[in-house]
């Protein structure tokens, strides 16, 4: 875990929330000299460090409204740093929490050195990153859907057609397999809502192929070559975005760079398995008795 040590002449800690952040501003002394509560929007922020913008670093923790926060210091060339939220919640964790002791506690915690850094991801890819995210989400509740199709078979001890339901071919005709008119309704709900599924995942791989393409070319046709990785979109895009963390810069704000990845193994390129001296070992049993 890295820590920002650097030294300002004001340090500034802000409990950030949806509508509402709490600032307190320290000097080298450790005094404070502004502590108050106002809107979360940018032109009372900045009227509320207006006299110390200069010489002043601001603090936040990783938090799901941190966005607007980090692009208005970048603009406004402040430097900004963010917290890794559950290392801040080991460093400073209290019984007694509120947005005023909050923030003057990451205002301490910058002065003293002990912050916790987390990366600020580069604005022109963030908004692909959560995409993403969605799309994993998407794709954890295709498997909700899928896996209740399963149990459902094995509830009322139904043999299931052959083939995995992953595939839309399978899904054919299932309801049929039922007597019960709720169930088969049940089934019926299902497939659709899997049918739905995989036409929006379809739709949205294409569209991070596409972009991954523009963000890092280099990065996502290097990491296409990776067994098990090219012959699908959306994990080589995913990858992508994770090799993109893997230089993160220690600076105040971060700027988007690209991994650098290890050559592939020559047992990769047009080997159809391992050398021998590559192969896993044959897991050793202990010897029984004749």
């Amino acid at each position: 875990m890295k820590f920002y040590n650097q030294q300002h002449p004001f340090y500034c800690g802000v409990d950030l929330h949806a509508k509402t952040l709490h600032v307190c501003v320290l000097d080298q002394a450790g005094e404070i000299v502004r502590h108050r509560g106002i809107r979360a929007r940018p032109e009372d922020f900045l009227r509320t460090v207006e006299p110390y913008r200069n010489q002043l670093v601001v603090g936040a923790e990783c938090m799901f409204a941190w966005y607007w926060l980090s692009d208005l210091c970048l603009e406004e060339e402040i430097a900004f740093v963010l917290g890794h939220a559950l290392y801040m919640r080991a460093i400073h964790g209290g019984k007694t929490k509120n947005d005023k002791i909050d923030s003057e506690k990451i205002a301490r915690l910058l002065r003293g050195g002990t912050f916790p850094m987390s990366y600020v991801y580069p604005r022109q890819m963030r908004s692909t990153r959560d995409l993403l995210r969605r799309r994993c989400f998407l794709v954890r509740r295709r498997g909700e859907l899928l896996a209740h199709l399963n149990n459902t078979f094995s509830q009322y001890n139904v043999t299931p057609p052959p083939g995995k339901f992953s595939y839309a071919a399978n899904r054919v005709d299932l309801t049929k397999c039922f007597d019960d008119a709720s169930v088969r309704r049940m089934v019926q709900t299902d497939v659709a809502l899997a049918a739905d599924f995989d036409k929006e995942l379809t739709s949205v791989e294409l569209y991070l192929k596409r972009n991954a393409k523009v963000h890092d070319p280099d990065t996502f046709h290097r990491l296409k070559t990776v067994p098990h990785t090219g012959s699908k979109p959306c994990p080589a895009s995913a990858r992508s975005w994770r090799w993109s963390c893997c230089t993160r810069s220690t600076t105040s704000v971060a700027s988007p760079t690209s991994a650098t990845l290890s050559p592939t193994p020559a047992w990769c390129e047009g080997a159809t398995s391992r050398p021998a001296s590559q192969k896993a070992r044959p897991t050793r049993r202990s010897a029984t008795p004749t």
